[in-house]
């Protein structure tokens, strides 16, 4: 039997819906959850309502919001019902999980590498070499493949038949560890009996595992490992010091670390303790403002260097985000048979990438349906759901993705030559030179025009090899 809580509630006819099946009956996994809440009345429930804000304030869990001038951090938002999911499909989503973050392990190792998917058009280069997550001097840094990402977070959704999919991959520092810890502190307080009868899967085994993975990072000695904070400003620093403080390790700012020597050293009342790995929470061009970002006032100079030298592991490391970009998500079922030898298993919402020409016309063909995000991260990324524009901004939003990759759609063997490629061309090789010129692909060639000379130089030498003097 239903809850009063319940009666007035109706199923969306048009979407997936959580709690009634197509029965007009709760779904199976629910029922516990229903009949737990048959004999509370809502004043009994807006109680506790009340009752886990004020666990969550006086844990100090909280969610500062950019831009807003509140004296004081706001408390984290969480709902007294928790969302059941029922294990079968708890166990689907699991694996899926974990397939994806060995994928993008792999993607990771690879791009930073030998840039074979790049090589075997499996990636489109403009995807990478366009995407500010790509950060050229992490570049071979790290040359071991277990080390490529050590925390992977997916934001999910529902399709339409109930099933999940990835609208999001989490690869930059994935928050949300603490706030999951927390969540379930809270909520066996305030619903002690519903909390205990549901048998709900445990977390700590994962934070366990995460913690033996930071110190098998620092060889075993857990006194060098540290989280890497934005500080008090960050949205998410309640969490920091909640995991600084359950996994035992200090919480740092980049004011108190040093490189010296290629080695990094935080220094602390007076004292100076080596470190070797950081948890990092902060974004990875932030970390080092020496070769990464200039006008950073959170990281250390240095910090980058002392990961060439081996010296330190960053956690996730430098340069992870670039896989954030969503227009991969089109490309991954390839990869992952291309990588793993097998299927995607958790599949990502249906994406195109319009700088593909196929792509872009079955876009416009269904525009009105879409939703259109930039491929480039940041808090102001811009999304825009085509349906809640009128005709005529619509078709300004599609003449504007069409301008776009006009105007990346040059012809490179049409472009004049220069003087220094001429004289190239009569150098000894010359002739294989102008050659592979010619064939280069328009993406291929825009992208390592934009990366620079360096870049230039390792690609015709692995295309060309050494041509002589």
């Amino acid at each position: 039997m239903m809850s009063t809580l319940f009666d007035a509630y109706r199923p969306s006819a048009t979407r997936y819906d959580e709690l009634i099946g197509p029965n007009g009956q709760p779904r199976a996994h629910w029922r516990a959850l229903v009949d737990s809440l048959s004999d509370m009345e809502a004043p009994a429930l807006l109680q506790r309502q009340r009752e886990l804000r004020r666990l969550l304030i006086e844990h100090g869990v909280s969610y500062n919001v950019y831009g807003k001038t509140a004296e004081k951090p706001r408390a984290w938002a969480l709902d007294l019902l928790p969302l059941p999911i029922s294990s079968r499909q708890w166990r689907d989503v699991e694996v899926g999980v974990a397939q994806r973050a060995e994928l993008l392990r792999q993607m990771l190792h690879d791009l930073y590498g030998q840039q074979q998917l790049i090589r075997r058009g499996l990636i489109p280069p403009e995807l990478i070499y366009g995407h500010r997550g790509y950060l050229l001097p992490c570049f071979d840094v790290e040359r071991s493949a277990d080390r490529a990402l050590q925390i992977y977070a997916a934001d999910l959704g529902r399709a339409p038949d109930g099933s999940f999919w990835v609208t999001g991959d989490r690869t930059q520092a994935p928050s949300g560890i603490g706030y999951a810890l927390e969540a379930r502190t809270v909520t066996s307080r305030v619903l002690p009996s519903m909390f205990r009868d549901a048998n709900v899967h445990p977390i700590l085994p994962f934070v366990r595992a995460l913690r033996r993975c930071l110190v098998n990072l620092a060889d075993g000695d857990p006194a060098q490992i540290a989280l890497l904070s934005a500080g008090p400003a960050n949205e998410t620093y309640s969490e920091h010091a909640f995991l600084a403080h359950q996994f035992g390790i200090p919480l740092v700012e980049g004011g108190e670390l040093e490189v010296n020597r290629g080695r990094v050293y935080l220094s602390r009342g007076g004292q100076r303790q080596s470190l070797r790995v950081l948890l990092r929470r902060m974004d990875d061009d932030y970390c080092d403002p020496l070769e990464l970002n200039r006008s950073s006032l959170l990281g250390c100079p240095g910090l980058l260097q002392a990961a060439r030298n081996r010296q330190l592991a960053f956690a996730n490391p430098l340069g992870a985000s670039v896989v954030e970009n969503p227009a991969l998500m089109a490309f991954l079922p390839r990869i992952c048979r291309e990588l793993l030898g097998e299927d995607l298993k958790l599949p990502s919402v249906p994406t195109w990438w319009c700088g593909d020409p196929k792509q872009r016309a079955e876009v416009r063909a269904d525009f009105e349906q879409m939703v259109v995000r930039t491929i480039q991260p940041g808090r102001q990324a811009a999304t825009q759901a085509v349906r809640k524009l009128d005709k005529a901004e619509q078709q300004a939003l599609w003449q504007r993705i069409e301008a776009i990759f006009r105007a990346f759609g040059w012809d490179v063997v049409r472009v004049k030559y220069g003087v220094l490629q001429r004289a190239a061309f009569a150098e000894p090789g010359g002739d294989k030179l102008k050659a592979w010129i010619d064939a280069c692909p328009n993406q291929l060639y825009s992208a390592l025009t934009f990366m620079g000379g360096a870049v230039w130089r390792a690609r015709l030498m692995d295309a060309l090899g050494d041509q002589g003097d």
